[in-house]
């Protein structure tokens, strides 16, 4: 499942507001499926070097599961991985 409305502030792992409405509906999800372990992918766009943008897309990962283990999702349900730019997503 890719989610889509999950935006982070430019050049930084800071969520903007406008996440908020598709950050809770996957939480109601794993809430609904308590045996489910999901990967937290992070993107970002092709600005800077792809070294940078690997950092950069791990730790919005990490932001996001973040959120979840705030929320009462078990860690160890989520893992997380940074595409960088490699893997653009498609609107």
């Amino acid at each position: 499942m890719i989610l889509r409305g999950i935006n982070f502030e430019f050049n930084k792992a800071t969520l903007t507001m406008d996440s908020e409405t598709t950050l809770r509906l996957a939480l109601n999800a794993l809430v609904a499926s308590p045996d489910v372990s999901v990967l937290i992918v992070g993107h970002t766009d092709n600005i800077g070097s792809e070294a940078y943008n690997k950092k950069l897309s791990l730790r919005r990962a990490q932001t996001v599961k973040s959120w979840m283990v705030n929320k009462g999702i078990n860690v160890r349900r989520l893992s997380v991985a940074g595409k960088g730019f490699d893997e653009p997503h498609q609107r």
